[in-house]
């Protein structure tokens, strides 16, 4: 019994790599919905992971170019968008798009999110977005370079928790398979509690401000469409992952 449930926790771990990042993850058939919902466990440590893949490269820029800020960030960056596919920047750009188009009836906004064209809000964002963490890591990982691995890691907490206090507001697609099957509760706020204080310890100013933008920014999600959709955790993670870089650049300025 215990070999299959380390099994089923390692195949959850996969599931999870292979959602949230291009690394070399491929299922030959689809997981079990059960399987789905545990990996949500793990998306922390993929934030980890990804963050140890940026500063792997951190390391590399030093070695190649003596540690020259803006080549540095620019290729940091880069590898930033590779390594997760872009997924949360589609995330970030469709919610805009709805969210920031003027509209006010929920049908109209969820129509928006699901078009596939980005309008200027979504274009917008992203550059925003991109240009903040690219100014950021420029400061950054010259007196800092473990921010690297604690924004992602952070970002993907505050998924963790999005996904996990909010309503899906969606009946078909991965997320909503994802919030079918969570797995127990206890389990999920045991490791968000774990989590969140251990971040709280370490770096209070961080974890506080995230929280703070967690809550307006849910607040606006169900504002807007009465809960989250899969664009608006990738929006989420973005989101918390720049807010994450600035507020760990004010802490040791």
């Amino acid at each position: 019994m215990i070999k299959i449930y380390r099994s089923q926790f390692f195949m959850a771990f996969l599931i999870a790599v292979q959602f949230l990042t291009r690394l070399p993850v491929n299922f030959t058939t689809r997981p079990a919905d059960k399987l789905l919902g545990l990996s949500v466990l793990f998306y922390p440590l993929i934030g980890l992971i990804i963050g140890l893949c940026l500063y792997l490269t951190f390391l590399f820029c030093q070695l190649v170019f003596h540690g020259h800020p803006g080549v540095n960030a620019s290729i940091i960056l880069g590898v930033w968008v590779f390594i997760t596919g872009a997924l949360h920047l589609d995330g970030l750009a469709d919610t805009a798009d709805g969210f920031l188009s003027g509209q006010q009836q929920r049908d109209k906004i969820m129509a928006i999110m699901k078009d596939s064209r980005s309008g200027v809000m979504g274009v917008v964002s992203i550059v925003i977005i991109l240009l903040s963490k690219f100014a950021l890591l420029m400061s950054l990982i010259s007196v800092a370079p473990e921010a690297l691995l604690i924004a992602p890691f952070f970002a993907r907490l505050m998924g963790l928790l999005l996904i996990s206090s909010t309503d899906y507001v969606q009946s078909q697609g991965i997320a909503a398979v994802l919030h079918q099957n969570f797995p127990n509760a206890r389990l999920i706020m045991t490791e968000l509690g774990i989590l969140l204080g251990l971040c709280l310890i370490a770096f209070p100013i961080m974890t506080l401000a995230g929280l703070l933008v967690f809550f307006f920014f849910q607040r606006t999600m169900q504002h807007k469409i009465q809960g989250y959709t899969g664009d608006t955790a990738g929006a989420m993670i973005e989101i918390s992952e720049t807010m994450a870089l600035a507020a760990l650049l004010a802490g040791v300025l």
